[in-house]
């Protein structure tokens, strides 16, 4: 038991993962991640677009309560402002979504 325990910390010492796989770190592991984000097999997106979309749907979601208190209520104005808020957000929540994609799938 104190053998395999010695022999499970020095391969962990010697960089190596439990189960016996190598961990790389090198310039070639890091240009192979590389190539395959760019060739679309890994999605990717940008922090500050994600952001961009929550606030969008949030907005939408405002903008819907705001449409139909204006529908409950009898406000025309109201009803209009908070529909056009909702087409606009959705589309541009799903325009920032769809500003990565590549089209391929």
């Amino acid at each position: 038991m104190a053998a395999e325990g010695e022999r499970l910390s020095s391969t962990l010492d010697s960089g190596q993962a439990a189960k016996g796989v190598t961990i790389e770190d090198s310039s070639e592991a890091r240009s192979e991640a590389h190539a395959q984000i760019q060739a679309g097999n890994i999605m990717v997106r940008d922090t500050y677009l994600i952001v961009l979309s929550v606030i969008g749907v949030l907005a939408a979601l405002g903008a819907l309560a705001w449409a139909l208190d204006g529908l409950i209520f009898d406000d025309v104005f109201a009803f209009r402002c908070g529909v056009v808020i909702v087409m606009v957000s959705i589309t541009a929540v799903v325009a920032f979504l769809n500003s990565q994609s590549s089209g391929d799938s």
